[in-house]
């Protein structure tokens, strides 16, 4: 990382914010964990505290911003709002990836019985890469690409 991006990403993080804190340190994890093939799965587990966090994050950002208990309908709209981006049908917030989540973290679940984590090797790639733009957006409020929501 360019040192004046290090000082750039260090002036804007709120190191008060432990909702913040914890979200980053999923995404940290979650790529020194994504270096070894073996600890894919350890690393999307972590994403998913990853996504949790934003989701709680994005929500804040939402009730500052005058919304009234939002959903996690009205968060991915505010998500694709804010990413000038649009889905001809309404999803839950990264919808897709909460039920791989929940495939994945209970061994019995509404979606069935599994003797092993249905992940997929690109669940961990394409969580990593959304969720790094929606905290870029979140701190910098910039957009440099757009998360698939």
């Amino acid at each position: 990382m360019p040192l004046t991006l290090q000082h750039k990403a260090f002036d804007a993080i709120d190191t008060t914010d432990h909702l913040l804190i914890r979200g980053l340190n999923a995404l940290l994890r979650c790529s020194m964990l994504m270096q070894y093939d073996m600890f894919l799965e350890e690393a999307t587990y972590a994403l998913y505290v990853g996504l949790e966090a934003s989701f709680a994050l994005v929500r804040r950002r939402m009730l500052v911003e005058g919304y009234r208990n939002p959903s996690a309908y009205d968060a991915a709209a505010w998500i694709d709002a804010a990413f000038n981006f649009s889905h001809e049908s309404r999803y839950r917030y990264f919808e897709d990836f909460y039920d791989d989540r929940i495939r994945a973290l209970h061994p019995e679940s509404r979606f069935g019985v599994f003797p092993f984590a249905p992940l997929a090797v690109d669940d961990c790639y394409y969580l990593f890469k959304n969720l790094r733009e929606v905290y870029n957006f979140l701190i910098f409020g910039e957009v440099i690409d757009r998360p698939y929501v």
